[in-house]
């Protein structure tokens, strides 16, 4: 019995990690539930919800907001430790 639930919890995490990748690369909520294999879409945000702390759709639009900020102000998420080393060095 201790093996099943270790290998369920096992599952549920490489599935959550796995739709994690999906939803960062701007695939739908829907799709990602289909692609990870889960039985309901809301067991699918159940998990999401413990695992990240937000729904999947949050999660999602989270992301695209951070790559949206990144892609207007790149050096804004750069450490500052980083970027001043790369100025000394020049």
């Amino acid at each position: 019995m201790l093996c099943l639930i270790k290998t369920h919890k096992y599952l549920s995490y490489v599935r959550i990690e796995k739709a994690k990748e999906f939803l960062k690369e701007d695939v739908s909520v829907t799709e990602v539930f289909f692609a990870v294999g889960f039985d309901s879409l809301s067991s699918l945000t159940g998990l999401i919800k413990r695992a990240v702390v937000q729904t999947p759709l949050a999660y999602e639009l989270q992301r695209h907001h951070l790559k949206a900020e990144t892609a207007k102000a790149p050096l804004k998420f750069i450490p500052h430790c980083y970027a001043a080393r790369k100025n000394k060095s020049k």
